[in-house]
């Protein structure tokens, strides 16, 4: 890939952050819990996990699913970081399992 390739995809993808942070009322998760609500939502966290944290990213969309009616929602929390790198195969399992019992609808 060339330079002005690279940058190329820089400026799209700068241009696609731009376009969410602009637009939560359209992209926003929690904003738009009302429309999610009636879906199968399976939330995945870890506890140390720095770069999305459960009370900060996780916790505020699960509240704002349940204070809209949401009935499906689960919640999986392990004891691992960002890249889940201790749990991989109990998370496939977890991901399956869920699919076939919830993930459905």
């Amino acid at each position: 890939m060339n330079l002005h390739n690279i940058l190329r995809w820089v400026l799209v993808e700068l241009n696609f952050a731009v376009e969410l942070v602009g637009h939560q009322d359209v992209y926003g998760l929690r904003e738009n819990a009302a429309n999610l609500a009636d879906r199968s939502i399976l939330f995945i966290g870890g506890w140390e996990d720095e770069q999305v944290t459960i009370d900060q990213f996780l916790l505020p969309l699960y509240r704002a699913l349940k204070g809209s009616g949401a009935a499906k929602v689960t919640f999986l929390v392990y004891h691992t970081d960002h890249d889940f790198s201790n749990v991989r195969q109990r998370l496939a399992s977890d991901i399956a399992g869920w699919l076939l019992r919830d993930g459905s609808d």
